[in-house]
């Protein structure tokens, strides 16, 4: 038999793993958001009331990708409503949550099923904690979050199951089902959870298996109807979006080159990030033989072990197996995705590798007692494991200086990845943002080159094109824009903008009130709608998209001095002078508001606006 921790040393252990980690992850706080932290931070309006905080779980989370994550969700906005768009503390969460996930590794590894001695255990759990692949989902904070809840819940859940045949059983049943529900609003990866459960009562892992189908039936029944619930809830978002297609069916090797790239990633780590490649870059020429021979040396490793030893381990290989399979079934390419690859998908894979790892290394360990003619293998073993988690540490770390910034993690993304269109779109948007159109239209025509139907790519393209006064171009680019995707807001709010720079107002009328329809909440649609109604003489109308502009984007100051000059054409020359303030408030430098301003306190009685 294995050698328990005594009574009262896991905690202090988990709490120093805890800390290790901590320190380990601390160069994250001084990093910025990057890449879809905009979109899921930046871009989103922070609920105001019960209402909109419940509809956080009774609404997609994307409009374009079938995604139901309320709770990760929830976190965002929490702390955006606390602090607001502060990326330490959106940081030092994640590492919080790298924290709770090497102990909940840690008491995982600690199940008297496993065989292992918490010395092992604890290495293996720092090993998965610090791993590179886990350094990308602390790092980033979106998509990390999402990632690190559903693996802490997931974990929790499979250690709380392994305990529930022993003392307090109940305690820890309620806790796995707990922490299951948890895991289901976190990230869709954890659907997959009833089925491990299921295979460690088959192995009878916890204890004695079921021994009627009744028992089957009464210990999984809760388990089966809340997943029940939770596809309910799907399928109410979802069915007959299109979007739960069979990709294996155009693509049948998908899935094994997913497997493939996964194991390469986590046994044969690269130095630099690769972030999000496409399907050709599954294999390395070095580093995918590298790990085949890994892996074929720890299958000889767990091969020898489970011969050799009296106690039955071969149930625990078959359990991190079918842990391995699970947890990358469904981000393996069997239905498709908006990334077909991604180290972070492989983070909850890290958790049977290291398990099979130890198995095949503890030698002696795994007895109460070592014979003094094994100590020497048992301390190598330690000195070798500490090593490995020292050295995965390093590479980790060197992943992390990758997200120092926005521009700096979009440069190392084109060049890692030069077939990306989203990442030559991506940092074409930055540029652009920065005026440096010419190289923000390099990136794009690659996009473009890449998938001609982009969208997105489409759209850049117009905006650029309108800056150089090129109309007919631009609304052309507009066009294949929303061509492309129909429901595409924005392109149609800039395809109505530059449809009105050409004098044609009802046309651009058209497609900026077909833009509101796609999306009500688009505050640069109303006030081009706006100046729009302004330039047919209708005033009133005008002046009402200019005040929805302002109360859905409150810094909005264009929109300010916008409707501060329809006040003023309604005789209403106290509110327009109001407006222009606030505009000014927002931009100090903004030309027209200081002149319209200036022209109204002078012309009025008194020499004053007041």
């Amino acid at each position: 038999m294995h050698s328990p921790a005594a009574r009262g040393l896991p905690g202090p252990i988990a709490c120093g793993l805890a800390a290790l980690v901590i320190v380990a992850y601390l160069p994250a706080l001084g990093c910025d958001f990057i890449y879809d932290d905009y979109l899921v931070i930046h871009s989103r309006s922070v609920p105001t009331g019960w209402s909109e905080w419940i509809s956080i779980f009774t609404t997609r989370q994307a409009d374009n990708l079938p995604y139901y994550r309320p709770l990760t969700w929830l976190t965002i906005d929490v702390q955006t409503a606390w602090h607001g768009h502060w990326a330490m503390a959106f940081h030092a969460v994640n590492v919080l949550l790298a924290a709770c996930f090497v102990a909940s590794v840690f008491w995982l590894l600690l199940a008297r099923c496993l065989r292992l001695s918490w010395p092992l255990a604890a290495l293996g759990a720092l090993a998965a904690a610090l791993h590179p692949v886990a350094a990308c989902t602390v790092y980033p904070v979106s998509s990390g979050r999402e990632t690190l809840l559903a693996a802490v819940a997931i974990t929790l859940a499979v250690a709380a199951w392994l305990r529930s045949d022993g003392p307090g059983g109940r305690r820890f049943v309620v806790l796995a089902w707990g922490s299951v529900a948890v895991g289901l609003l976190c990230r869709e990866q954890a659907v997959v959870v009833p089925l491990l459960l299921v295979l460690a009562d088959l192995l009878g892992l916890p204890g004695s298996r079921p021994d009627s189908a009744r028992a089957w039936i009464r210990r999984h029944a809760p388990m089966g109807l809340l997943l029940a619930g939770y596809l309910a809830i799907r399928w109410s978002l979802f069915a007959g979006t299109g979007e739960h297609r069979l990709a294996v069916l155009d693509h049948p090797l998908g899935p094994l080159q997913s497997v493939g790239y996964t194991l390469q990633t986590l046994l044969a780590p690269g130095w630099s990030l690769v972030y999000e490649p496409d399907l050709s870059m599954w294999w390395h020429p070095l580093r995918g033989p590298a790990a085949l021979l890994l892996l074929c040396l720890i299958g000889c490793g767990v091969w020898w072990r489970c011969s050799s030893s009296q106690v039955g381990l071969g149930r625990v290989v078959v359990f991190w197996l079918g842990w391995f399979v699970l947890v990358l079934a469904p981000t393996s390419n069997l239905v498709g995705q908006q990334t077909v690859l991604a180290e972070r998908y492989g983070f909850l894979a890290t958790v049977p590798l290291v398990g099979l790892v130890l198995l095949g290394l503890a030698g002696g360990e795994v007895q109460a007692r070592v014979p003094r003619r094994g100590l020497v293998g048992v301390v190598a073993v330690r000195v070798v494991a500490v090593g490995v988690v020292c050295g995965l540490a390093l590479v980790g770390w060197s992943r992390g200086t990758a997200y120092r910034s926005h521009d700096g993690f979009l440069r190392q993304w084109v060049a890692a990845v030069p077939t990306s269109a989203q990442a030559h779109l991506s940092l074409a948007g930055v540029l652009l943002e920065d005026g440096d159109d010419p190289g923000a239209e390099l990136h794009l025509d690659r996009a473009l080159e890449l998938e001609p139907e982009y969208s997105e790519a489409h759209d850049g393209k117009g905006r650029i094109l309108f800056h150089r006064g090129e109309l007919a171009a631009a609304e052309a680019s507009f066009r294949r824009a929303v061509f492309a995707r129909p429901s595409f807001a924005e392109a149609w709010n800039h395809l109505g903008f530059v449809v009105a720079r050409q004098g044609r107002l009802d046309a651009a009328a058209e497609s900026c009130g077909h833009a509101l329809e796609l999306d009500p909440q688009l505050a640069e649609a109303h006030n081009n709608l706006g100046m729009i109604r302004a330039e047919q003489g209708r005033i009133q109308v005008a002046a009402g998209h200019f005040e929805a502009a302002v109360g859905l984007l409150p810094g909005y100051a264009e929109a300010w001095t916008n409707l501060g000059l329809a006040y003023l054409d309604l005789d209403r020359p106290q509110k327009a002078a109001d407006a222009w303030r606030q505009a000014l408030a927002i931009d100090p430098d903004s030309r027209a508001a200081k002149l319209n301003l200036g022209r109204l306190e002078r012309d009025a009685p008194g020499g004053s606006g007041r």
